[in-house]
């Protein structure tokens, strides 16, 4: 960045290396990082943490255009290289932290076996209710042996949701690239104008993000996806429809803002049910995985940018509603039956909480001694593994340490008995 100069071939390949570096360094943190986000997070609220992962992000993105459009309105409201360098120069100071911060993240403090994914919390409560518990879950909770075309059943959920996720990154980055562009060259903006612009843009997501959160937990998490999605795809063909008023700001502006509000308003939704349907130990690859649909993203740009010089933006915002409409209509529609609403999901981890208590209480009631026996067993236990029961009363009555007391209630727990 300080030695770019204009039409540098070098200093452009310089910057691509370090673009593609940046790229290589969230591709291998974000993943982990994102897997041990969702490992600390009960089953059932997913949505929850998504929606203020998502409108914090939304909200902290303002501060690029609120430097750019400071910068803008002291030195000029102009594009240039100087004012470009010092708003670079700011956003890499401000990953530092971010960085430091990640010291900090301990895997042994997420949680366990509540956080990990439907089917096998489903899995473990069928169990315990054969066990002859008598607790049964709760109706609803998940989609069990349903089968939707005859061969979607839940374990494809993070699949198909991962291809609906490509073909939508693949579309947008024909176009979302070329956004600024568009506005500039078609629409007249000036700089500050355009700051203005994705200055609003974020809090706009954020409040979407927050509302398709809050239906969702009546309505279902695909159930708010999928219209969302469509409204969105619609406002991208609008743009394409719209070729005679792109000269018009007021226009295409909001058409743009509400597009991209129902587009993005409901990723964290997308997010929270592949987590809820990813085993603990494979979300981190999961989430690495998802890596792949932001190089489709990055890809499909290149494409995007021959499609704009060859045919225009009109063309261009066509063919991606296109393909991001295929992506919903394969890959989204088939799991509505499948994915279960977050209530549900709740009801299930509550239950599969009461099976392992009442496992647990069970155990503890068991007898010191085995039914019918008089007298202590004659063979002495091992000392802190299976004390006899002249052990237990004598550390009873002399008051034991509480340490040796939780060490024989855990074995009890274990054993059985203390026979």
């Amino acid at each position: 960045t300080y030695s770019a100069e204009r039409s540098s071939m070098r200093c452009f390949s310089l910057l691509c290396v370090a673009l593609a570096l940046g790229g290589v360094t969230n591709g291998i943190a974000g993943g982990p990082l994102m897997a041990l986000l969702d490992d600390s997070v009960e089953a059932g609220f997913r949505s929850d943490m998504e929606m203020y992962y998502s409108t914090i992000s939304s909200l902290a993105s303002i501060a690029g255009p609120v430097v750019a459009l400071v910068s803008f309105a002291i030195i000029g409201n102009s594009w240039s290289l100087g004012q470009m360098k010092t708003v670079i120069y700011m956003g890499c100071v401000a990953t530092i932290p971010c960085a430091v911060l990640c010291f900090f993240f301990d895997d042994r403090k997420a949680l366990g076996k509540e956080s990990d994914s439907v089917e096998r919390i489903e899995a473990a409560t069928a169990t315990a209710k054969e066990g002859g518990h008598g607790a049964s879950g709760p109706a609803g909770a998940g989609a069990g042996g349903k089968k939707v075309l005859g061969f979607v059943t839940e374990r494809h959920i993070p699949w198909f949701l991962f291809l609906k996720n490509l073909f939508a990154s693949v579309g947008a980055g024909m176009t979302v690239k070329f956004f600024p562009l568009f506005f500039t060259t078609e629409c007249g903006l000036s700089p500050i104008q355009l700051q203005v612009v994705y200055l609003c843009l974020p809090v706009i997501v954020a409040a979407g993000t927050v509302g398709a959160t809050k239906v969702a937990k009546r309505a279902g998490r695909m159930q708010v996806t999928i219209p969302c999605d469509l409204l969105g795809i619609c406002m991208t063909m609008t743009m394409s429809l719209a070729r005679p008023f792109y000269g018009l700001p007021y226009v295409m502006i909001p058409i743009y803002l509400v597009r991209c509000g129902f587009m993005w308003s409901t990723l964290g939704l997308s997010y929270s049910i592949i987590a809820d349907y990813v085993p603990k130990e494979y979300r981190a690859r999961w989430n690495t995985l998802e890596s792949i649909a932001s190089f489709g993203w990055s890809g499909s740009a290149v494409l995007g940018g021959h499609l704009v010089a060859k045919h225009g933006y009109s063309v261009t915002f066509a063919i991606t509603a296109s393909v991001q409409l295929l992506g919903v209509l394969l890959f989204a529609l088939p799991l509505l039956p499948l994915v279960a609403k977050e209530s549900d999901i709740q009801k299930l981890v509550e239950t599969h909480k009461q099976e392992e208590a009442e496992d647990l209480g069970s155990a503890l009631e068991e007898p010191l001694l085995p039914q019918g026996a008089s007298t202590p067993l004659p063979i002495r236990g091992l000392p802190g593994v299976s004390p006899t029961y002249e052990e237990v009363a004598s550390e009873q009555h002399q008051g034991a340490s509480l340490s040796r007391s939780l060490n024989h209630l855990e074995n009890v727990a274990r054993f059985g008995s203390l026979g």
